[in-house]
């Protein structure tokens, strides 16, 4: 059975946020899980100052090869930006 796990990041600076962001988080995953269990790690980057395309493909690219340690490995990497959050705001109370 796998557990599963939401890790992210928050930026609320106006400033995109970069691959190098996304880079340490991923790296920082790898010394948090423990040494018992199956875990599936989702990824949610959010921030206020949208995302740089460099982060963008590194989240795809993160996507597609799903890297992992002994006994976890990345599903999914969302980014989510203000303007996202504002429109699907929007769309949810109409």
């Amino acid at each position: 059975m796998h557990n599963h796990i939401i890790l992210g990041e928050c930026k609320r600076t106006l400033d995109p946020m970069d691959a190098g962001t996304l880079r340490s988080l991923v790296d920082k995953a790898r010394l948090a899980f423990p040494t018992h269990d199956e875990w599936q790690v989702y990824f949610l980057d959010f921030s206020r100052g949208r995302f740089t395309h460099e982060a963008e493909d590194f989240s795809q690219a993160i996507e597609e090869a799903r890297p992992g340690g002994a006994r976890w490995s990345i599903s999914r990497c969302l980014l989510v930006d203000l303007p996202c959050v504002n429109r699907d705001l929007a769309e949810w109370t109409n």
